[in-house]
């Protein structure tokens, strides 16, 4: 890899559960190597879902104080754009169209639309953080190696 840093930005629509879960996730296997930030396409204030929290808690990784950035907002010098969710990767687009980087579209689904009780939606989310660090460490391993 000739870029060190390399900053991957994941994209969601409201920076509050898929793409601060991705975020987290790369920093906690790739510290040094990757710089991971995360926005939204809407503007949002709202802190990170309960949910989200409660399972990122689980593996250690506390997302409670996150703050939503939005897309426009950012300033880094992006690699590469994930977008997360169906709204986003339209915003992907647009943004790498700009800033002249590279987009990948990880579909996800969006837990924070189950129903059921509390163990059947925290298990969607569990769902949701496994699938993204299992994506993550696939992609970012073959990309370091």
């Amino acid at each position: 890899m000739s870029l060190l840093p390399y900053i991957v930005m994941y994209l969601c629509t409201n920076n509050r559960l898929r793409s601060v879960i991705a975020q987290r996730l790369t920093h906690k296997h790739y510290p040094t190597h990757i710089q991971a930030i995360s926005a939204g396409v809407r503007h949002n204030i709202e802190p990170p879902l309960d949910f989200a929290v409660a399972v990122m808690k689980e593996v250690d990784i506390d997302i409670s104080t996150h703050v939503p950035t939005h897309i426009k907002a950012v300033k880094a010098d992006v690699n590469l754009v994930i977008s997360l969710s169906p709204e986003a990767r339209h915003g992907a687009l647009l943004y790498a169209d700009e800033h002249n980087c590279e987009t990948f579209h990880w579909p996800c689904p969006d837990p924070s639309l189950l129903q059921g009780n509390r163990e059947q939606i925290l298990w969607g989310y569990r769902e949701l953080r496994n699938q993204l660090e299992t994506k993550i460490v696939k992609y970012f391993s073959e990309y370091l190696s």
